[in-house]
């Protein structure tokens, strides 16, 4: 599946003359991050329409109103629907123009008059309703090139099992800790595991506040909100996860929620590190979706690659990422236990990046059972090399070295690189 395609819907004609939208196809879009949207539009039918029609971009909310009276913070695009009444609409493009938040314009037979009122108020395009369905994909699109540059958004990095149990987790939690140790920077830990809610255990914390929770009322939370709720070590938060929570908050578990949960992580952190252990599922497409780095943890066996491969193929095939998103982590390296090599391993899997963490038993366990970090187990040294390796080599690729650094580890900032 290509990314941001389009599938027009066709166009047909009411008695007397007026535009309506039949839906036959969705309109795959899909934006870089979730944005809520307002949807104006007086005629109640044309607005149910046009919803129904949105509803299949992916990542954008769309709130409905007949007319503006207020504009809520979290409104980042405005969308006006001509009905007739160009008092309402001038009234509508002073109310977003006064907050500075982009709006399109869409109808038919609009006025020269209303037209440059339109350009006054700097609306950033207009849609002919008869051609909504062609226009509507790219004009979001282009829209979303100038709310991105006004929201700081966090990278994502993403690390998940190329087949169960190969040491996301473990991977997830050191790369963190080594992360907040060398970086100025706000570093946060998404927990994906949604059965074992691993990473809590392993930074050995007794969270009262899970992910779960911030999920019923996500919709409430500011940024001030967010890092309060957040389990934090320094520059290094995570929100825990409840283990089992897929079963037992299964109705409080969903796409949108995920989101828009992370979307608020993210403009309040520098780099997000999410860990998705247990692979490609309904919770960890989303993060996956948005994510600018994807690590595919594998294992030097034939079952993992196996695995590993598959899952590379679905993630370019269901959610369209690219190749070059992609790196391999072969963990538990050992060139005496194995001959498969690592050239091997990325041929097989199709991925031409591969990065090693070295078999080292004593501090894995000493991780992941007794809750040390990777700085308080013995014998870090190799290991601590390996996983600054991975950020050192993708430096050309998400990370931004400060010109007044005297070293690479003294500061860095991630700059997002999606395809």
């Amino acid at each position: 599946m290509e990314r941001n395609t389009l599938k027009i819907a066709s166009i047909l004609k009411e008695p007397g003359g007026n535009s309506s939208l039949m839906v036959n196809d969705p309109l795959k879009v899909s934006l870089p991050f979730l944005v809520n949207s307002l949807l104006v539009c007086a005629d109640s039918s044309r607005r149910e329409q046009l919803q129904g029609y949105l509803k299949s971009v992916k990542n954008l909310m769309v709130k409905m109103e007949p007319k503006i009276s207020f504009i809520e913070t979290d409104i980042k695009m405005v969308l006006l629907v001509y009905c007739g009444d160009e008092q309402q609409i001038c009234a509508g493009m002073e109310k977003s123009a006064a907050q500075n938040i982009p709006a399109l314009l869409i109808g038919d037979d609009i006025s020269p008059a209303l037209m440059r009122k339109a350009m006054q108020h700097q609306v950033k395009d207009f849609i002919p309703l008869a051609h909504f369905s062609e226009e509507i994909g790219p004009a979001l699109l282009l829209l979303m090139e100038k709310i991105s540059a006004d929201i700081k958004m966090a990278p994502v990095v993403s690390i998940i099992n190329g087949k169960g149990g190969s040491g996301a987790s473990f991977i997830t939690d050191c790369l963190g800790r080594i992360c907040a140790e060398q970086a100025n920077d706000n570093i946060a830990l998404y927990d994906g595991d949604f059965q074992h809610g691993t990473l809590a255990a392993m930074s050995g914390v007794d969270p009262e506040y899970f992910l779960t929770d911030a999920l019923q009322e996500v919709h409430e939370l500011d940024a001030l909100a967010i890092k309060s709720i957040m389990c934090s070590s320094g520059n290094l938060s995570f929100l825990p996860v409840k283990p089992y929570s897929h079963l037992s908050d299964i109705g409080t578990i969903n796409a949108n929620d995920l989101s828009l949960l992370i979307n608020k992580i993210r403009t309040s952190y520098q780099l997000v590190i999410a860990d998705l252990s247990r692979g490609l599922d309904t919770h960890s497409l989303p993060i996956l979706d948005i994510s600018d780095l994807v690590l595919v943890v594998v294992q030097q066996n034939i079952v993992s690659i196996r695995e590993a491969k598959e899952l590379v193929s679905q993630m370019k095939m269901r959610l369209g990422i690219k190749p070059e998103r992609i790196h391999l982590i072969v963990n538990r390296f050992s060139s005496k236990h194995s001959t498969i090599s690592v050239e091997e391993i990325k041929k097989a899997v199709g991925i031409e990046s591969a990065f090693v963490i070295h078999n080292n038993y004593e501090l894995a366990s000493a991780c992941t059972d007794l809750g040390k970090s990777i700085q308080q187990a013995n014998n870090p040294k190799k290991t601590k090399k390996d996983f600054e390796q991975i950020v050192f080599k993708l430096l050309p690729l998400s990370l931004k070295k400060s010109a007044a650094s005297t070293s690479f580890w003294s500061r860095f900032s991630l700059n997002s690189n999606k395809e």
